[in-house]
């Protein structure tokens, strides 16, 4: 009984490991890609207006 909580409690915190590196990847992603963006279409018109 006391190895499975054991491995309940390993497993929840792997779990919440792999969710924490997906959400801050998926986090990491969505800001460089707005950021990048962002860039792109302020150079087009900054360009189109000068």
């Amino acid at each position: 009984m006391f190895l499975f909580r054991v491995w309940k409690l390993l497993v929840a915190f792997a779990a919440g490991l792999v969710g924490e590196a997906t959400a801050a990847w998926f986090g990491l992603t969505v800001f460089f890609g707005v950021l990048i963006g962002g860039i792109m279409v302020g150079n087009k018109i900054l360009r189109r207006n000068l």
